[in-house]
């Protein structure tokens, strides 16, 4: 994940930014996307109760794509968060209103 930012009272606050500076670790996380739908999250390089944490929050976690929307569920789809989904290069860009999400493909 590059970045994650949302906006709150006018304000842009990179959250991904702020977890890096005080869990360096999460600058190393990478997330999986696969072609069944399923996205996962890995943690190496981080202690481990952390890791264990990310990872099992992860551990549910579905995707789809309707469109050029992008959903994300823990609960098949009964509850999910949805965004508009864009690529520029190597960037895979997921918004809705004041929220971006900014992944780079390895």
């Amino acid at each position: 994940m590059l970045s994650h930012t949302t906006v709150f009272d006018g304000e842009t606050i990179d959250s991904h930014a702020a977890l890096v500076s005080i869990r360096p670790c999460a600058k190393d996380i990478f997330y999986e996307f696969t072609a069944e739908g399923k996205a996962s999250l890995n943690a190496t390089g981080c202690e481990e109760k952390y890791k264990s944490m990310q990872e099992k929050l992860w551990a549910k976690t579905q995707w789809k794509v309707e469109g050029n929307n992008i959903t994300t569920s823990n609960t098949n789809f009964a509850v999910g968060n949805t965004y508009q989904l864009s690529f520029a290069g190597n960037k895979m860009i997921w918004k809705r209103e004041g929220e971006k999400i900014e992944y780079q493909k390895l």
